[in-house]
């Protein structure tokens, strides 16, 4: 992994910019940096999802529990650099028709828009009984950690999804519909 001299990384805060201006050789580096070098800030985040395609793979009823393997397609909307994007996750689904409980586990490719690199996850959770239930209220408990690909490559994301048609939101992009998913979290530096 490319790893940029002392002096570069300084050029992140303004109050160390005049001491890297000292150095032509490391203002010739800056202009052959990487866009790459830490694509995502660091920090908290939050992230909402919008349904734009889903595309069933198997549908099953046993004893009052669906089985369901689908694919979703979703546009993800963040103010934080290098999220938004779109989320292709593959997902198999176990519902109990008598109480609303049940489980999930999936993969995700999430392709953010302008980077040449990607965050990837093998995530799982459960449905919480069609109760609404934490802080902030959701209908589902699930945390994911996320590895980065490319331009993200050594940093991961960490965070909750949560569920809940009431949150607010941005407006839905064209062709896809609001459903209530909400990501919120951090991007780290391993």
């Amino acid at each position: 992994m490319y790893r940029a001299p002392r002096c570069l990384l300084l050029l992140a805060s303004l109050s160390s910019f005049w001491a890297c201006a000292q150095d032509p050789t490391a203002a010739a580096l800056s202009l052959a940096m990487p866009a790459s070098e830490n694509a995502a800030p660091r920090g908290p985040f939050s992230a909402f999802t919008y349904l734009c395609g889903q595309e069933t793979q198997d549908f099953r009823l046993t004893d009052d529990v669906i089985h369901w393997t689908l694919v979703n397609t979703r546009r993800v909307i963040s103010s934080t650099p290098g999220l938004t994007g779109t989320l292709v996750a593959p997902i198999n689904v176990n519902i109990n028709l008598r109480t609303g409980a049940g489980g999930f586990e999936g993969t995700f490719v999430w392709s953010p828009d302008g980077y040449d690199g990607t965050w990837t996850s093998h995530f799982a959770g459960h449905f919480q009984g069609a109760k609404l239930e934490g802080d902030p209220l959701t209908l589902v408990s699930s945390h994911v950690i996320a590895q980065g690909t490319g331009v993200f490559d050594g940093q991961r994301l960490m965070f909750d999804i949560l569920f809940n048609t009431a949150f607010e939101h941005p407006d839905e992009p064209a062709g896809c519909a609001w459903d209530g998913e909400h990501y919120v979290g951090a991007v780290r530096t391993l």
